[in-house]
């Protein structure tokens, strides 16, 4: 029903992004307007269902020093303008370390919300162990394990998997 009118549902987002020898960051933004759910069919945006905003911040680093990981981390953070003014903001972030060369393999770890944490709500985390490694040149297993946090009066989920690849 065209762009940037009422009657449309309009998102802009951008990302600007930097990357140098052995780091790099990235900045995300979003505006997504919000429908009238009272006329679902139509797609009209009400005035007062304003809109939801996403803002998030990556970035990653690779020391050049022996037996020390590279660090992956990253925040995000959501308002929106149609939910309730308890809930209207969310977060989750994310923290992995990586070791190169560790055996024959990779190791990491990494840390993070498995859902987005609403305000004033529980912070459900999740937490991974793995360890890749090459089986001959085309083949590569890696296994893992995880751990999640799970909602009150739910039990937590711990997992193992392997994850084998192939490249001919």
């Amino acid at each position: 029903k065209g762009i940037a009118t009422k009657e449309s549902t309009d998102a802009i987002g951008a990302q600007v992004a930097y990357t140098g020898d052995n780091y790099g960051l990235a900045l995300a933004v979003s505006s997504i307007e919000n429908h009238d759910t009272d006329t679902p069919d139509t797609n009209d945006i009400d005035d007062d269902r304003g809109v939801t905003t996403s803002t998030a911040l990556s970035a990653y680093f690779t020391p050049d020093l022996d037996n020390f990981p590279s660090v992956s981390v990253g925040i995000e953070s959501t308002h929106d303008d149609s939910a309730a003014a308890n809930e209207d903001t969310t977060s989750n972030y994310f923290v992995g370390l990586q070791w190169d060369e560790i055996g024959e393999g990779t190791f990491g770890l990494a840390a993070g919300t498995h859902t987005p944490k609403i305000e004033n709500g529980d912070q459900l985390m999740m937490y991974e162990a793995y360890y890749s490694y090459p089986i001959n040149d085309g083949m590569t297993v890696t296994p893992l394990i995880y751990t999640k946090d799970m909602a009150t009066g739910t039990d937590d989920q711990t997992g193992i998997m392997v994850k084998t690849s192939f490249s001919f």
